[in-house]
């Protein structure tokens, strides 16, 4: 899975689901992004993550999820 682009979109997104550390470090690990989203983000959030996403990928990110 690929890093996302740094928009301002997606630096919010990542802000809001992972409000820890700063936006560009969610960015450059996407399995971990995702695992944050699939939990905090919005179904808007996940409409534009998606954009980015196959349905593989997402699946991927799905698997490759921690346990908590």
């Amino acid at each position: 899975m690929n890093s996302f682009p740094p928009t301002d979109a997606m630096r919010a997104i990542a802000q809001r689901v992972v409000w820890f550390e700063p936006a560009e470090k969610t960015l450059a690990d996407p399995a971990r992004f995702m695992a944050y989203a699939m939990r905090y983000a919005t179904h808007e959030d996940m409409k534009a993550i998606r954009a980015y996403l196959s349905d593989d990928e997402f699946r991927a990110a799905i698997d490759a999820a921690p346990p908590e």
